[in-house]
C-alpha cells in the first residue's frame, strides 16, 4: 500500500488510495496516528492518510488499514491482443471500454521491448508468430449471462477484421487467465 501499487485492475477498482479508507501508522518517533474511520468521505481536516499512500514507508510505519471491498466479478473474459501501434491499442480500449460500459478490468500494454525480455530472459512463451509493438492483456468482467462472454470474442474478431488487432488468443480456462 505504501507503493501506491494498483495492479492491473485500476480500471476497474482505481488507485490504491480510493480503496484506502482509514489508517493506523506509527510516527518515527514512537507517536501513533489513527483513522480507521469507514465512511467512503470524511472531509474533517487533512487528508493526512493520503501522505502515507505511495510514501514508500519514509513518513512511518503502516499498521492497520481499512480498505473498501468489492465484490468478486463474474464471467471473466480474459485475452492476449496484438496491435501494430499506440494508436490501434487506444482505439481497442476506448471501443471496449464503451461497449462493455463499467465491465473492463484490465487493460495493460505491455511493449515489444517488455515482450522481448519476458520471452528471453523469463522464459514466457511467445504469444503469437510474431513479436507485435503493443501486446494488451485485456480483462473483463461479464457478468452471468452466458451469452456475454461470446459478445466479448465476437468484439475481438470485429476489431481484426476491421484491422486495428492483428492478432488475439482468448483464455478458454483459469489456467490460461493466470498464464496471460
Amino acid at each position: 500500500m505504501a507503493t501506491n501499487a494498483d495492479g492491473n485492475q485500476v480500471l476497474r477498482y482505481g488507485m490504491t488510495r480510493r480503496n484506502v479508507l482509514g489508517l493506523e501508522a506509527v510516527l518515527p518517533d514512537g507517536r501513533v496516528l489513527r483513522s480507521l474511520n469507514k465512511m467512503m468521505k470524511n472531509n474533517a481536516g487533512y487528508d493526512w492518510m493520503q501522505l502515507f499512500i505511495s510514501s514508500e514507508g519514509t513518513f512511518g510505519v503502516v499498521t492497520r488499514v481499512v480498505l473498501a471491498l468489492h465484490p468478486r466479478p463474474q464471467g471473466l473474459a480474459s485475452a492476449l491482443c496484438a496491435v501494430g501501434s499506440f494508436a490501434d491499442g487506444l482505439a481497442v480500449l476506448r471501443r471496449l471500454d464503451s461497449r462493455f460500459l463499467g465491465r473492463l478490468l484490465v487493460f495493460e500494454a505491455m511493449w515489444r521491448e517488455y515482450m522481448d525480455v519476458a520471452i528471453d530472459r523469463s522464459g514466457l512463451t511467445q504469444p503469437f508468430a510474431d513479436l507485435h509493438e503493443i501486446t494488451p492483456l485485456i480483462e473483463a468482467a461479464m457478468g452471468a449471462d452466458p451469452g456475454a462472454e461470446d459478445a466479448f470474442a465476437e468484439a475481438l474478431a470485429e476489431f481484426i477484421e476491421q484491422g486495428i488487432v492483428t492478432d488475439a488468443a482468448i483464455a478458454q480456462s483459469g489456467n490460461d487467465r493466470r498464464r496471460f
